[in-house]
C-alpha cells in the first residue's frame, strides 16, 4: 500500500475545499492509502483507488476528532470525492477519480535500465524550456508590435485627413509596405512638414483636401516634398 506515488495537478489549488486544511489533510491521506492495485484483506476484495478504515483510527492517525471526521466525510462525498459502503466494524472508502491522482506502477523497471518515469523527468526540462522560450518570444514580439503601434497612431492622430481605425489601418500599412518598419519613424515628421506647408500656402491658393489616411499611406505620400503638393489659384476650375 505504501509503493508508488500520487499527482497533484496544480487545479488542485482551486479545488473547493482548499481553504479548508482538515479537508485536504484528510483527502491527502485517502489519495495516499488507497490501494494502488487491488487485493484482498480478510476475505474482502479491495479494488484499486479504495482503503478499508474506520472514524477511530483516523482520527488517532490525522490527530482529529471523530466529529470532524465524519464532517469532512460527509463533505467529501457531497462533491463526489469519494464514496463510502460501511459496515458495522470499519468502511471501505473509494476515492472516485483514482487515476487522475495515481501513476499505474504494477511493473517492475529493472534494476539495470533507467526508470521510464525519471527519463520523462530528464526529458521535461528540454520542452519545458522550449516552451518558455517560445512564450518568451511570442511577448517580446507582441511588445515589440505595441510599440510600432504607438508611434503609428502618434501619426495617425495628427494626420488630418479621413480614417477608419487604427487596428485596421495599421495591419493594412504592414501588408502593403515591406520596409514599413523602416517607413515608420517618417509618417511622423512627414505630416508635420506637409501640414506646415499648407498653413504657408499664400491665401488665394486652391489647396486639395487631404487623402484619406488609407490612400495617403498607400501611396507612400510620405515621400512627397511640399513643393509637389498639388496646388492651383482658387479661380481656376
Amino acid at each position: 500500500m505504501n509503493e508508488g506515488w500520487i499527482k497533484l495537478h496544480r487545479k488542485f489549488l482551486e479545488w473547493e475545499w482548499f481553504d479548508n486544511s482538515d479537508m485536504i489533510k484528510l483527502f491527502v491521506y485517502f489519495l495516499l492509502k488507497a490501494n494502488h492495485k487491488g487485493k484482498n484483506w480478510k476475505g474482502i476484495k479491495v479494488e484499486r483507488g479504495q482503503l478499508i478504515t474506520g472514524r477511530k483510527k483516523l482520527a488517532f492517525e490525522l490527530k482529529m476528532s471523530e466529529q470532524k471526521i465524519r464532517t469532512c466525510i460527509e463533505r467529501l462525498k457531497s462533491t463526489s470525492e469519494i464514496t463510502t459502503k460501511p459496515t458495522n466494524k470499519y468502511s471501505i472508502i473509494t476515492v472516485t477519480n483514482y487515476d487522475n491522482y495515481n501513476i499505474k506502477n504494477d511493473i517492475k523497471q529493472p534494476t539495470n535500465q533507467p526508470n521510464k518515469n525519471q527519463q520523462v523527468t530528464n526529458k521535461q526540462p528540454t520542452s519545458n524550456q522550449q516552451v518558455t522560450t517560445n512564450k518568451n518570444e511570442e511577448n517580446d514580439k507582441n511588445e515589440k508590435k505595441k510599440e510600432y503601434l504607438a508611434i503609428f497612431n502618434k501619426a495617425r492622430r495628427l494626420y488630418p485627413g479621413t480614417k477608419r481605425g487604427n487596428e485596421t489601418e495599421f495591419e493594412d500599412f504592414i501588408k502593403k509596405h515591406k520596409d514599413w518598419k523602416e517607413v515608420l519613424p517618417l509618417l511622423l515628421p512627414s505630416i508635420e512638414k506637409q501640414i506646415e506647408y499648407r498653413k504657408n500656402i499664400s491665401l488665394n491658393t486652391f489647396i486639395p483636401e487631404w487623402k484619406h489616411f488609407k490612400t495617403w499611406l498607400y501611396n507612400r505620400c510620405w515621400e512627397e516634398e511640399t513643393s509637389e503638393i498639388e496646388t492651383k489659384p482658387q479661380w481656376v476650375s
